[in-house]
């Protein structure tokens, strides 16, 4: 079972993989809000990775429209190694899905390294790791 990723540059995402808006509040349901105090920001992303037959994880990265930032998201496995990574996600922008650079087991720990920055300067706004584990569906 194999698991492989497009990379997308820095600055941007394939125009046809960021949709503008929200989505639905079953989609909104069904993910984690980020939120701290301490952060300038939210965010929506799926804290359960579901890797389907072709290979797309499903990852439900959301940019709000309220937020003031640009938000970039990487995926890593527990050893460091980068696995997906999104381009910068202006507010009131998601991306449902990635594909992982190479193959995973089902269980695997992984890492979500959001990262959020200052539009037009890309001045670090911060970032916040999450772990989770990968679920490969047969």
């Amino acid at each position: 079972m194999g698991c492989f990723c497009n990379l997308f540059e820095f600055w941007s995402l394939d125009v046809e993989s960021v949709k503008a808006g929200m989505p639905s509040s079953d989609i909104l349901n069904g993910v984690d809000k980020i939120q701290h105090e301490d952060m300038p920001f939210c965010a929506y992303v799926s804290g359960e990775l579901n890797v389907a037959a072709d290979n797309n994880v499903d990852i439900w990265l959301i940019n709000p429209p309220e937020n003031a930032v640009w938000l970039k998201l990487r995926v890593y496995e527990k050893n460091g190694t980068l696995l997906a990574e999104t381009g910068l996600l202006k507010p009131g922008e998601y991306i449902c899905s990635v594909k992982f650079e190479h193959a995973v087991e089902n269980g695997d720990e992984i890492l979500l390294k959001l990262m959020s920055y200052q539009p037009e300067t890309y001045f670090s706004m911060g970032e916040v790791i999450l772990n989770t584990v990968v679920h490969c569906k047969e």
